[in-house]
């Protein structure tokens, strides 16, 4: 676990999205998702980001999701952090998710409040 130092450490300068790549079959391109980590690291990036709109989650599966979050991690290998949102889950949804990014080593869990708890 990144103390709170680390943290703000990591968050000092740009901090880039991961937009979805993804196959002419629609799949979600890992590949293209690991290149796209190791240029940004590359370029001395402290950080990475995924959100519900730059990295297309509204195109996604939850199990989609989850995978684009893994293969960052995954990608970054320690050598920055990575900061994995979610989309509007359920409080249920948000806990197990939590649970596997926990798994899955990701620094931090950024969490969007359902649409459904605001008014208009």
């Amino acid at each position: 676990m990144k103390s709170r130092k680390e943290v703000r450490e990591a968050l000092s300068g740009p901090v880039p999205c991961v937009s979805t790549p993804f196959l002419e079959n629609g799949d979600v391109d890992h590949g293209s998702v690991r290149t796209m980590v190791n240029f940004f690291i590359d370029a001395d990036v402290k950080t990475i980001l995924l959100t519900p709109g730059s990295s297309e989650y509204y195109c996604l599966s939850a199990k989609e999701i989850g995978e684009l979050a893994k293969t960052t991690v995954q990608a970054a290998a320690g050598r920055a952090m990575v900061i994995a949102g979610d989309y509007q889950l359920t409080t249920r949804k948000a806990i197990a998710y939590a649970q596997y990014l926990n798994e899955v080593k990701a620094d931090l869990y950024l969490v969007y409040p359902p649409n459904w708890c605001t008014s208009m």
